[in-house]
């Protein structure tokens, strides 16, 4: 998941708005070339040889993991105005993976990419205003950025503009959007949307309190993996479900005593003035 948090109620800020990025990826084992050809071409400034190539050091793939060498070829393709490549550099700075750890050096190629419009830099960009790593702390400009990159249908920029909305950072705290956008995040599978959906049915923000739909996306998200869904599954399971019909027979039942109440006190308020009357003299013929 490349993220950097999410947040419920059930849920800490996790490190860096759903921590430590992870590289951005695509696939560079469906028809990659061989690695001799990868090298010439990348060798000859293809930036595209370049980014696969980064790829394959990056995740072992077909050669030993390099981090080093990884973070060598995303920059040559970096340095070249690819957004993905400079937003893999900027990863690499954040996780100091083959280069020392540089929040500052992140920003910055994380920037390049964003304002090309590149989404997950947008995303990522808008986690360092959040967080403060590498630029002054901003909820506001956080936002803005989360935003573009949601917007554009990214999942993790969904998830986290929806986080704001929910606590209130960078904007005036609104359940019923971070509702909707966690919802268009859980959608396309993204876990912590997912239990961040699944608290909002279970509290009733934003949505009318429903067990079931609380239940179904923690599931979801459980069957992920992630242990706060599955400790907040099981807590939800605990809970006493209360049946509809028994509910409606309780509140019957309340009126009518609530009535009964009423009918009595109302009655005894008639008596104790009519024995006013008849001890008044005032009253007598």
């Amino acid at each position: 998941m490349n993220k950097q948090v999410f947040l419920s109620p059930v849920i800490a800020i996790l490190i860096g708005f759903f921590g430590v990025v992870a590289y951005a990826g695509t696939d560079s084992t469906t028809n990659a070339p061989d690695i001799k050809a990868l090298m010439e071409n990348a060798n000859k400034g293809d930036a595209k040889a370049q980014c696969v190539l980064g790829d394959r050091y990056r995740d072992g793939n077909g050669i030993v993991q390099d981090y080093t060498n990884a973070v060598m070829w995303y920059r040559k393709a970096a340095e070249q105005g690819v957004a993905y490549a400079q937003v893999n550099l900027g990863v690499g700075y954040c996780k100091g993976a083959g280069v020392g750890q540089d929040y500052a050096e992140a920003v910055r190629w994380y920037r390049k990419a964003a304002e090309q419009g590149f989404a997950p830099a947008q995303n990522y960009l808008g986690t360092c205003y959040y967080h403060g790593n590498g630029v002054p702390q901003d909820y506001t400009n956080s936002v803005n950025w989360y935003r573009k990159a949601a917007e554009q249908g990214d999942a993790n920029g969904q998830c986290n503009i929806g986080k704001c909305y929910y606590y209130g950072k960078g904007v005036t705290k609104d359940y019923t959007n971070a509702v909707m956008w966690y919802r268009e995040a859980a959608e396309k599978g993204d876990v912590y949307a997912q239990c961040g959906l699944g608290d909002c049915y279970d509290h009733g923000n934003g949505v009318p309190k429903d067990q079931a739909e609380a239940a179904k996306w923690y599931q979801k998200a459980a069957e992920q993996g992630d242990p706060i869904a599955k400790a907040s599954l099981q807590s939800l399971r605990n809970k006493p479900v209360m049946n509809p019909l028994l509910f409606w027979i309780k509140v019957i039942l309340a009126g009518v005593v609530i009535a009964g109440l009423i009918i009595v006190a109302t009655v005894v308020l008639n008596r104790k003035v009519t024995d006013v009357q008849e001890t008044d003299p005032s009253t007598k013929s």
